[in-house]
């Protein structure tokens, strides 16, 4: 009798040891269930941020860029971009205290009185009939 008490209780024992380990089982399923679910919300949320995004998108470039309401910007308003390593030109300076008309600073005199005798070094008035131009364009 003592053997068969000790057999139903071990067997008892067994099905509770068994019992737990299925209990065990089912949370860490449902905790790796609910870890899944929490990625795939914030996948969503994600998703759906990324769709508003992309919207967003869609409707500045269809509105001419980053134009304000679609209104065209007139060409020579906008400011060149500028790219790295790209050498910029100095912009004009305005002159101070005249009015600028288009006229550049002129030679006033062009009198005898100020003429270059050295000037003569470099004028070529023999009539050689070579062509002095010519020839540095052919070079």
């Amino acid at each position: 009798m003592a053997e068969h008490n000790d057999r139903k209780r071990q067997e008892y024992e067994r099905k509770l040891e068994e019992q737990k380990r299925r209990e065990m089982q089912e949370k860490q399923e449902r905790r790796k269930m609910e870890l899944e679910k929490k990625e795939l919300n914030d996948m969503q949320s994600k998703y759906k941020e990324m769709q508003r995004k992309m919207k967003e998108m869609e409707e500045r470039m269809k509105g001419g860029g980053s134009s304000s309401k679609g209104v065209k910007r007139d060409i020579n308003s906008v400011e060149a971009r500028t790219f790295p390593g790209e050498k910029r030109r100095p912009e004009p300076k305005q002159r101070k205290g005249g009015s600028d008309n288009g006229y550049k600073r002129r030679i006033e005199s062009d009198s005898e009185e100020e003429y270059d005798s050295e000037l003569d070094d470099f004028i070529d008035d023999t009539d050689s009939k070579v062509d002095i131009s010519a020839e540095i364009r052919n070079i």
